[in-house]
């Protein structure tokens, strides 16, 4: 096969695959890349889905694994030519996991409908009228050493990026940020299409639904400053 092409620079680079012959005749700025280098992409990608698969069988089943999971990674191992060494050292590191052992026992897993699963899945205007409470339970972990201080403005940033997560329970906070996220994701589809209202009444409409969530950005403040 012949060699790849990609652009020099740019801000989204896209790699190109075609013939040798036609990469000479692009543009100038398309070089080869060595199918060595393209190798070592395509191994890491496989090593990568390989050690997440084990991790994510392990938190569900634990130790040691069902005959059907293990031979999903023996499968999947030998479809992308994982030797068996490897696969070894993957699971054993998987099973060891303190954080994958600690999701586990948790039973959060089993209790998926007492968390939001994603932005889509409930409205701003429904997490502020019934938002999910925690239930008391968490991970924990030994208090790490304070961050070293670069500099004074990078230090205070830290320091009070930190402080104001460790007041907020984790599953709140996740609630916040989701309705955050969807909030944001509306605010930007409403921004652009005020840029192109084609009448004034239908601009007065767009800017009362900014002027709406903002008063809902404004009530999820609130309540992060009361947890």
């Amino acid at each position: 096969m012949e060699p790849y092409a990609s652009p020099a620079a740019g801000p989204l680079p896209h790699v190109l695959y075609d013939a040798l012959s036609k990469a000479q005749k692009a543009a100038p700025q398309l070089k080869p890349i060595p199918a060595f280098e393209v190798y070592k992409v395509a191994r890491e990608e496989e090593l990568a889905a390989y050690r997440m698969l084990c991790r994510v069988l392990f938190m569900h089943h634990g130790t040691p694994l069902p005959k059907a999971q293990q031979r999903i990674l023996e499968d999947i191992g030998e479809e992308l030519c994982i030797g068996e060494q490897r696969q070894g050292l993957e699971k054993d590191m998987a099973a060891q996991d303190r954080a994958l052992q600690g999701i586990r026992q948790s039973g959060v897993l089993q209790r998926r409908g007492d968390f939001t699963d994603g932005v889509e899945e409930m409205t701003v205007e429904d997490y502020l009228a019934d938002a999910p409470k925690d239930d008391g339970n968490g991970l924990y972990m030994p208090t790490s050493k304070a961050p070293r201080v670069d500099s004074a403005d990078s230090g205070a940033t830290r320091a009070t990026v930190i402080a104001a997560a460790a007041g907020l329970g984790a599953k709140r906070r996740g609630n916040v940020n989701a309705a955050v996220s969807k909030l944001a994701k509306e605010i930007e589809t409403t921004g652009k299409n005020l840029l192109y209202a084609s009448s004034a009444q239908e601009e007065q409409q767009l800017i009362q639904a900014l002027q709406q969530k903002r008063e809902l950005l404004i009530a999820l403040k609130a309540e992060l400053t009361e947890v």
